[in-house]
């Protein structure tokens, strides 16, 4: 085989996967989406393939190339940035462009390997990234798309290529890409689903290492207050504009978030600080929120521990944040109104369970203050279930990059196959 060949089953695989995405979203539907994301994928790779072949852009070479899906990325890993600075290790940030961006500034070039014409928009835009930025050490934050592979034909071992997980890695229909050398996990929680998962796209070394958002500061004081309560609320404009989740996964998070404000409206005695999630839709909770003096908007500059240190407990739905305000030292109380089990983050093991109205909410909330220590107690047993590190993985992190990019031995870890068992799960 060649070395123009030697990747051209990957694409066979990601065709495969492709269609499985698609149909997800529904039979008709998904054969629908499909044919036309094919069709226009199609036609974009004879454009570019049309284009002359040009010198690779030199946007000077970087030890660690950070690749972001969000505008908010480079600062949601900040301070691993600063670590990896503080370690003489050269780190750029890049903001993975759209498909129509990539060709109104023509950016990509040829791979070095055969790469069908389906595929070139995604595979040669990798290419460029690779080839102009000369990077040791590429990172993401994408346990989904297809691109991540892209990334790893690209590098073809020149480059070591890792995915940073920013939550519990599911056990649902997505989060199966795992076509990277290292995928750095939360914990033993997430690598025993990664285990389980029927569906793995690509194989990878997994290593457990810890939740990089949680600081490297001590958990907060106990608090005396028994009134105020924050609520992380999920009103996420990517979730709410996804073409996968379906229209009972964005229905429930205005359910949930209708509970909460119902029992904000009925018990007046309850303060109410609502943090907004990263990409939260403007306005959407604060129209919810319309005309309740107990309910605050905390601003989206406010930092997490600051957000924590103003409530006694908190308020969630299946929100990684979860895992950060336990770690700070508040307790939880779950709003949920389905009858889904309790799989991903098991919050319900180590506190109450679910609330499914306003008024279960109230009487969680009193048990909470009626129970606190027991329910402070819970934090604990929470967060060491999920997190192999609490206040060391920035560090720990940022030591095993600096390591594969001086040439450095592995990051210890559980070896895992490609497993493509579950192509056929979806009818």
């Amino acid at each position: 085989m060649t070395d123009r060949e030697a990747f051209y089953p990957r694409y066979l695989v990601l065709d495969r996967f492709a269609w499985y995405n698609a149909r997800r979203a529904g039979r008709v539907l998904g054969r629908v989406a499909h044919a036309g994301k094919l069709l226009l994928a199609t036609l974009a790779g004879i454009a570019i393939s049309l284009v002359p072949r040009r010198e690779a852009p030199d946007a000077g070479a970087c030890e660690v190339l950070v690749i972001h899906g969000w505008g908010g990325g480079e600062r949601y890993v900040g301070a691993l940035s600063r670590a990896l600075a503080a370690r003489g290790v050269r780190v750029r940030h890049v903001l993975r462009a759209a498909r129509l961006e990539r060709v109104r500034r023509w950016l990509f070039l040829p791979a070095a390997h055969r790469v069908p014409l389906r595929w070139r928009l995604d595979a040669w835009y990798a290419a460029y990234l690779v080839r102009a930025h000369r990077p040791s050490v590429v990172v993401t934050f994408d346990n989904e798309s297809v691109f991540v592979a892209m990334l790893r034909m690209a590098c073809a071992g020149r480059a070591r290529t890792v995915n940073i997980s920013h939550g519990v890695t599911p056990l649902g229909d997505n989060a199966s890409m795992f076509d990277v050398d290292y995928y750095l996990v939360l914990g033993g929680s997430s690598l025993d689903h990664c285990r389980r998962r029927r569906l793995r796209i690509g194989s990878t070394r997994v290593v457990e290492a810890g939740f990089m958002t949680i600081g490297e500061g001590h958990p907060l004081a106990p608090s005396t207050d028994r009134r105020t309560l924050l609520f992380l609320s999920q009103l996420s404009a990517v979730m709410l504009a996804s073409r996968v989740a379906t229209s009972e996964m964005k229905d429930l998070l205005f359910r949930n978030t209708g509970i909460v404000m119902a029992f904000a409206r009925e018990h007046p005695e309850y303060m109410v600080l609502v943090r907004r999630h990263p990409l939260e839709v403007p306005g959407l909770i604060e129209g919810m929120a319309a005309g309740l003096a107990n309910v605050t908007v905390l601003p989206d500059s406010m930092g997490m521990r600051e957000a924590v240190e103003r409530a006694s407990g908190a308020i969630v739905m299946y929100s990684n944040a979860a895992l950060e305000v336990a770690a700070l030292g508040r307790p939880l109380v779950v709003v949920n109104d389905t009858e889904a089990p309790d799989a991903y983050l098991e919050t319900e093991r180590f506190f109450q369970p679910r609330a499914r109205t306003a008024a279960e909410l109230f009487g969680r909330v009193r048990t909470l203050y009626e129970q606190y220590d027991a329910q402070l107690r819970g934090c604990e047993a929470f967060v060491g279930y999920h997190l192999a590190r609490v206040r060391d993985a920035v560090p720990f992190q940022a030591d095993l990059l600096a390591a594969l990019v001086r040439g450095g031995p592995e990051p210890a870890g559980e070896d895992l196959p490609e497993r493509l068992d579950g192509l056929t799960e979806v009818a």
